[in-house]
């Protein structure tokens, strides 16, 4: 990754606030689960794991019911995938 940790951990952090508000289903729930893994990996300075886990988060963002927390998850995991 050549973005900053710290970038990155507010970039994951915003992430995980957003998906806190998001309606109560198995997606929103696997995704926050890999975005904390990523987040985890990231401080460890493990980024194969890291990016592994940002790679299961965008798989797993596709099915978040809600349309704009959908499209806001993706895109923050698409950035923090392409840096």
């Amino acid at each position: 990754m050549t973005i900053t940790i710290e970038a990155a951990t507010e970039k994951l952090d915003s992430l995980l606030a957003l998906l806190a508000g998001c309606s109560a289903s198995e997606a929103c729930d696997i995704v926050q689960e890999h975005v904390q893994e990523a987040r985890t990996y990231l401080l460890g300075a493990m980024d194969a794991e890291c990016r592994f886990s940002l790679d299961l988060a965008r798989e797993a963002a596709v099915r978040i019911p809600d349309r704009n927390i959908r499209i806001k998850a993706e895109n923050v995991l698409s950035d923090l995938v392409a840096d």
